[in-house]
């Protein structure tokens, strides 16, 4: 129930009181247009080496989702194909948000990764875990499914980079857990995404496929196969 109340809060749903208990149930279970509301997932992280990370008081170790946000991009940029700079801001924009656009999905933590650092303990050792929730805010459409392309470069992410504080010597590493579908429609196993063997890591590294954003609007982004061979 609580992790369902932090969800609830972070997403910022407007309600109003006067509409009724009817009117604002009806707010939460559907997304911004109207339909049914937005695929969200449940993601279970696990550290392989320690995690230093700090907010703003320097005497709580805290896991933050800004440095996770900061890791999906920068692993965007090193394995994703650009023309240009402009080419590059135009589908940072697209699939993580700017100052006039929100993020196509969400990521929220579950509001219990915030501990009192002890006098040794000035870090998460590894085997630490933590909850993390992918919300969509965008529905897929025939371009572009936003969820599973956040959860594959969450995957790509926990590959190739880490988080938090002395990153270049191989603290914040974390691997995936678990991946579980919050929907009401649990058609979807996403856990079927998570590499299990060497084998599958290179894929999943490998498989990016190239985005073409239609520079006509700015507003649509075909993800296509890449031709690329794995050696």
């Amino acid at each position: 129930m609580m992790k369902r109340i932090v969800y609830l809060a972070l997403a910022r749903i407007s309600i109003d009181l006067d509409d009724g208990i009817k009117v604002n149930y009806d707010k939460i279970q559907t997304d911004e247009k109207g339909g049914r509301y937005m695929r969200k997932v449940e993601i279970k992280l696990k550290l392989i080496t320690q995690l230093i990370s700090f907010g703003a008081d320097q005497k709580k170790k805290e896991f933050r989702v800004t440095e996770l946000k900061a890791l999906l991009r920068n692993t965007f940029r090193e394995l994703y194909y650009f023309k240009d700079l402009e080419d590059i801001r135009n589908k940072e924009a697209y699939l993580f948000g700017n100052t006039e656009n929100k993020a196509p999905v969400s990521i929220v933590s579950d509001g219990n990764n915030v501990n009192n650092l002890k006098e040794k303990e000035k870090e998460f050792n590894e085997g630490t875990e933590f909850i993390i929730y992918f919300i969509e805010r965008k529905k897929k459409d025939n371009n572009m499914d936003f969820l599973k392309f956040y959860i594959n470069l969450l995957i790509q992410s926990s590959i190739i980079g880490g988080i938090g504080q002395y990153v270049y010597l191989g603290k914040g590493a974390f691997e995936i857990l678990e991946i579980k579908n919050l929907s009401n429609e649990k058609t979807e196993d996403f856990n079927i995404l998570i590499p299990h063997n060497t084998g599958s890591l290179v894929r999943k590294l490998c498989d990016i496929g190239e985005l073409y954003l239609d520079n006509n609007n700015n507003k649509s982004i075909t993800i296509r196969k890449s031709k690329k061979k794995i050696m």
